[in-house]
């Protein structure tokens, strides 16, 4: 980690005099306190992944029925460093977590003043414009702190195209991440993900449309579990809100197929959005909707409330007994208090119903008590 410090500082040096640019850094610490009380319902795995690995008091017991709660005490993942590197008509920027892992690393050619060229890692346009919903939660049972029913993509490496003043249009070219089970087949790709975002910036006001495609080949060698079929994967959403003074109300609602291909951020406890391969060696696709809606008020400049409402459904397209919609609805609520400048206390509490999988098989639900403790700097 030191010689990484020292080298970005021995790049500043040189650079900055030939380039003229301008270094701003920055960094984020953030700590996560929470009690979770988890119900396994009737499914037969652990579909809450294994909170044992997180929590500092306990192992989790998960026998048919069984129920384990605890208390989750660590540094987030959300951590970060990094630095804004602003120059004309170059600039970039990098950050990393607390896990020394690359989380943004980017440089961008401004061509003119509505045109411009980004290439490395990057959010991706489903992702910088969608951060609807400000549920802080994260661990390993839930979305994260982007918030069921949210559409939300992730970071990636890309080429991405930023039209207008602002970012208003975006068009990416992406590196694409196989999830489904292909098993013994071959896996061909010919073809980056392609996703675009159109948001319409405004004080009162605001939307955004946005939406994802890829396609690769899978050829099967005739054995059982080698699926023969291509594998199409899509979303579309569109979001917005609106400001009544202190007030707002924020929301979205999207629909897709195979959307995990596509990297839109859900939970294998959710239901995997994933194509299954069937006997006959095709695919039955998931079709795949959810929604958001919150509202929030703020009291003043140092203190807010919000609340929301997330739903998401997953349906493959099967004929038997696995023919049910995997539904799940989440709830929370916050305070968001800035204490000084830079540090921000959210004491949360949610709960989280995983409700039926594709047997009927009640997944069971998560209630949490949670507070988020933030100093950027």
């Amino acid at each position: 980690m030191k010689k990484l410090i020292l080298a970005i500082a021995a790049v500043a040096l040189i650079a900055a005099p030939a380039m003229a640019l301008d270094w701003d850094f920055y960094g984020s610490a953030r700590i996560q306190t929470s009690y979770q009380d988890f119900d396994r319902g009737d499914a037969t795995t652990n579909v809450w992944g294994t909170p044992g690995t997180a929590w500092t008091s306990q192992t989790a017991d998960y026998s048919q029925n069984s129920s384990d709660d605890g208390v989750f005490w660590d540094i987030l993942g959300t951590s970060r460093i990094g630095a804004r590197v602003k120059g004309d008509p170059v600039q970039g920027r990098f950050e990393f977590n607390n896990g020394v892992g690359t989380r943004l690393l980017w440089g961008q050619w401004k061509i003119n003043s509505a045109l411009r060229l980004r290439v490395g890692q990057d959010w991706r346009p489903l992702a910088s414009n969608w951060f609807l919903s400000g549920q802080q939660i994260n661990d390993t049972g839930m979305a994260g702190p982007e918030g069921a029913g949210n559409l939300m993509s992730h970071r990636g490496p890309q080429l991405k195209l930023i039209i207008g003043e602002g970012q208003n249009l975006e068009i990416a070219a992406i590196d694409g991440d196989v999830q489904a089970n292909t098993g013994n087949s071959d896996v061909d790709i010919y073809m980056p993900v392609l996703e675009a975002n159109y948001r319409f910036p405004g004080d009162t006001f605001f939307f955004t449309v946005g939406g994802s495609y890829w396609q690769y080949d899978v050829d099967g060698n005739g054995t059982a579990g080698s699926p023969d079929d291509d594998v199409k994967a899509w979303v579309v959403g569109v979001g917005g809100g609106v400001n009544f003074g202190p007030a707002y109300v924020k929301g979205d609602i999207y629909y897709g197929q195979n959307i995990n291909e596509v990297n839109i951020i859900t939970n294998a406890a959710w239901g995997d959005a994933s194509p299954q391969a069937n006997a006959q060696g095709d695919w039955d696709d998931s079709d795949d909707w959810g929604a958001l809606l919150v509202a929030g008020f703020r009291f003043t400049d140092q203190m807010a409330v919000e609340g929301g409402v997330g739903y998401e459904c997953k349906q493959l397209d099967t004929n038997g007994a696995n023919d049910n919609d995997d539904e799940t609805m989440a709830y929370y609520a916050h305070l968001n208090y800035t204490a000084a400048p830079g540090v921000s206390i959210i004491p949360e509490i949610g709960y989280v119903d995983l409700m039926d999988n594709w047997n009927g098989t009640d997944e069971g639900d998560e209630f949490y008590l949670s507070v988020k403790w933030q100093i950027d700097f």
